[in-house]
C-alpha cells in the first residue's frame, strides 16, 4: 500500500519550484525495503536555447576577483524536461521520496502523478495553486 502526503505548493519563490512528495510501503504493518516504484506525470515544460553561463574567474594581486571570460550552455532548444523523478526506492523503514519540480507557468493546473509498481498503478491528482 502506497500512503502519500503532500503540502501546499508555493510558485512565488522561483521559475521552478521542487517539492518532496514522500510515503511509505508497508506490508502487515511493517515497512518494505528496497521496493522500486516508477513515476510519471502529465506535465512537461520545454527549455529555452540557453540552460546558463559560466564565468572563468581568478583573483588578482589586490585579492578581488577578476573575470576572465563567459562560456555559455546552449543547444538545449526545445528539450523537455519532466516534473517528476522517474524511480525511488524504499529504503528500510518503507519510506519513499520523489520529487516533483513544476515551473511557474503551470499554477492553476493539475499535476497527475502516477506510481506503478509490479502489475499496480496507483494515480494522485495535485493541485498547483
Amino acid at each position: 500500500m502506497i500512503t502519500l502526503v503532500f503540502v501546499d505548493i508555493d510558485f512565488s519563490i522561483t521559475l521552478e519550484l521542487k517539492h518532496r512528495v514522500s510515503g511509505s510501503i508497508t506490508n502487515e504493518g511493517f515497512g518494505v525495503e528496497n521496493f522500486r516504484v516508477e513515476w510519471e506525470s502529465n506535465l512537461y515544460w520545454y527549455m529555452g536555447d540557453s540552460l546558463g553561463y559560466f564565468i572563468r574567474r581568478t583573483i588578482n594581486s589586490d585579492g578581488q576577483y577578476v573575470s576572465l571570460d563567459t562560456s555559455y550552455a546552449i543547444g538545449f532548444e526545445g528539450h523537455e524536461v519532466p516534473t517528476t523523478n522517474q524511480v525511488s526506492y524504499s529504503n528500510g523503514y518503507g519510506e519513499i521520496n520523489n520529487m516533483i519540480a513544476p515551473v511557474r507557468s503551470m499554477k492553476g493546473d493539475t499535476l497527475y502523478l502516477t506510481a506503478t509498481w509490479f502489475s499496480d498503478t496507483a494515480t494522485w491528482g495535485i493541485v498547483l495553486d
